[in-house]
């Protein structure tokens, strides 16, 4: 009815391993003076129950190795964990028989290595009693069943940090060992998922002395359960990434040969309870606590701040095969870390799973996902990640595209308290940018507002909204012609915009002597008699728009101009270059940036802006530049210079003209 997880293996094996080892490691210890074995008849029973013990390792783990312990001309199989370099915790009943530390070998990199001193509990004893009734149920229990095998040298292989902090009941653990598979072999590294279900006493031979209140832990077969079987004795259970318990054993069904224990009877003894004897033996490294530099930890944070990552109960390791660790968002979408620290969002259904790259970290994140899907700030300030200029214009202009977006007279600043702005989409929908940049399409009537993110932009799109919602296309601007001219400016704006005639230009619809067209989508603009060009704000009568571009009388006298503009050549081309003009300004006035542009508080669609005397200052669309008469509203300014509708756009042009 009891059992200890270990495997017998036959003298072939060790005929086998002497070989290997007279090959491969000669000069570690007295390998080579092994006197051959003669070959004898496995001791291993044989197994008619299935095995249900997890799946297939692979490389996972690999701080969990294989032991092989000779006994006479036969041998075990047993797991252990490397707790330190050179050190392997393990179970007694593992290497009880074992005549020297030269009999216990660790199977890693393709090569055996010989112990040089092992270590048995003095408390532990073959004859302890090994069940016991807990709640009606029978478990195994053997004492403090664990052991230290130390090498000569530091073994290929990282070390496993002993977690000291108790499980809680229903809390999903992993449990590894080289026990038997599915195909009645062992030798291979398995994983399996198990419940844990309780601490209790360990006893001395007596029966009745508790030997520590703590010292086993009790585990439930797992949502697919999930149970220890032969050959995994020493080996972990594990608490995500720390070791909590050493596989000792369990019971059997009785008459079947099963070397797997039966539904709750696994036995792990926990190296907490005896870490004072642990530390008698070996100096364990010091856990530090990870330092983590502030550039990943910004990074961290802005990722899980974009995406809204949620901690899961379990990561699932290693369910897709590529020893990944899962995690979802709060919409419900798959997330994956691979070991690397690499992040992905999954392509649903590929396996092994493949999806987009999020971001890239480090291998500490995907030790402990939580740094990422319970993102911290550092305490120095994060910088916003650096981002293409060009990629931001081509995403904002297909934003545009997509969503039609359109000012409504008012951003509306913080009327959520987030600090967003508003703007509206093409069917009447609320979107707002968070200083950040991080665009959203607005829940109606959601406060606190909620709202799908549909792209993420930079801090300058929320200081200046008309670079997303009268978004430029940035591949139709003519190479060769970016000046100022009439004809430049024509050109370009027919590139962006695709303008053709509508059969009527209904002249004057609008009130104010204009003329109307529209673009490939369909959307209408029109211009005035002075050459200003506007795409019109739906619905508005009289006739409402933002400034796209200045041109001049003959513009409206003749659209055919526009909508049919040339490449302009030559003297056309050139422009006028206003730089020199906006550089001369701004160290005359000594101009200061505002916090905000406080766009079209004045009710003339202006952007505001300071200087050094703290007096203010507005751009209106078509590039002129106003001091304000303090007080006044409706706005009364003085005219100081008129540029063009560039400096509206990124008034920066003229704000950093004299740097």
């Amino acid at each position: 009815m009891n059992s200890n997880f270990r495997n017998t293996t036959n003298a072939t094996w060790w005929a086998a391993i002497v070989a290997t080892l007279a090959m491969t490691l000669s000069g570690c210890g007295d390998l080579e003076n092994v006197e051959p074995v003669v070959e004898m008849e496995p001791n291993m029973g044989v197994i008619t129950s299935p095995i249900r013990f997890g799946e297939d390792d692979g490389t996972g783990h690999p701080g969990i190795l294989k032991l092989h312990i000779r006994v006479g001309n036969s041998g075990f199989l047993c797991s252990g964990t490397v707790i330190e370099q050179r050190t392997i915790l393990t179970a007694a009943h593992c290497v009880e028989n074992a005549a020297a530390a030269s009999d216990i070998y660790v199977h890693v990199d393709g090569a055996y290595r010989s112990a040089s001193q092992f270590y048995i509990h003095e408390d532990y004893s073959a004859d302890a009693p090994h069940i016991r009734n807990v709640n009606g149920e029978w478990f195994r229990f053997s004492g403090p069943d664990i052991a230290i095998v130390t090498f000569a040298q530091d073994l290929p292989a990282p070390v496993v940090s002993i977690g000291t902090a108790a499980p809680s009941a229903g809390d999903l653990l992993t449990i590894v060992g080289f026990g038997a598979n599915e195909n009645e072999e062992t030798g291979v590294r398995r994983v399996g998922s198990v419940e844990f279900a309780a601490v209790t006493e360990t006893y001395e031979v007596d029966k009745n002395t508790v030997h520590h209140n703590e010292g086993s832990l009790v585990v439930n077969p797992g949502p697919t359960n999930q149970v220890v079987c032969g050959g995994d004795s020493g080996g972990a259970l594990l608490a995500g990434d720390d070791l909590i318990g050493v596989t000792s054993g369990g019971v059997v069904a009785v008459g079947d040969d099963n070397p797997c224990v039966r539904a709750r009877s696994a036995n792990f003894i926990s190296p907490a309870a005896y870490l004072d004897w642990i530390e008698s033996k070996v100096t364990l490294p010091v856990n530090n606590e990870v330092v983590i530099a502030d550039e990943l930890l910004c990074s961290a944070h802005q990722m899980d701040t974009a995406n809204t990552f949620v901690t899961p109960n379990s990561y699932s390791t290693n369910w897709g095969g590529r020893n990944e660790k899962w995690f979802r968002n709060a919409r419900g979408d798959w997330y994956f870390i691979l070991p690397e620290g690499t992040v992905y969002s999954w392509n649903l259904g590929t396996t092994p799973p493949a999806g987009e790259l999020v971001g890239t970290l480090t291998p500490v994140f995907y030790d402990d996902p939580s740094r990422l899907t319970d993102a911290q700030a550092p305490e120095a300030e994060c910088a916003q990640p650096e981002a293409d200029a060009g990629d931001l214009a081509r995403t904002a202009y297909d934003l545009d595209q997509t969503y039609e977006f359109r000012f409504s007279g008012s951003y509306a600043t913080n009327w959520a308290g987030q600090g967003e702005k508003w703007v509206v989409g093409g069917n009447n929908n609320w979107f707002f940018i968070l200083p950040n940049g991080q665009l959203n399409r607005w829940s109606n009537g959601t406060r606190p507002v909620q709202g799908e993110v549909i792209g993420t932009l930079s801090p300058d799109f929320h200081a200046d909204p008309t670079l997303f919602h009268d978004a430029i296309d940035p591949d139709s601007a003519a190479e060769e012609c970016d000046g100022d001219s009439p004809a430049a400016i024509a050109y370009r704006i027919d590139q962006e915009h695709s303008f053709r005639f509508s059969g009527s230009y209904a002249e004057d619809w609008g009130g104010h002597g204009e003329k109307w067209f529209q673009n490939g989508s369909g959307r209408w603009f029109y211009i005035l008699p002075n050459g200003e060009v506007y795409k019109w704000s739906v619905n508005t009568h009289p006739a409402q728009g933002t400034l796209i571009g200045s041109l001049n009388t003959e513009y409206h006298t003749d659209p055919a101009l526009l909508f049919d503009a040339e490449e302009p050549t030559g003297e056309e081309c050139e422009g006028n270059d206003l730089s020199q003009q906006a550089a001369q300004l701004d160290a005359d006035y000594d101009f200061r940036p505002a916090p905000t542009y406080n766009q079209n508080w004045g009710g003339m669609d202006e952007k505001w802006f300071t200087n050094g005397s703290n007096n203010w200052f507005y751009i209106v669309p078509n590039g002129t530049v106003y001091r304000w008469q303090s007080g006044s509203r409706p706005l009364v300014g003085t005219e100081i210079a008129t540029l063009s509708a560039s400096y509206y756009a990124d008034p920066t042009l003229l704000i950093n003209a004299a740097e």
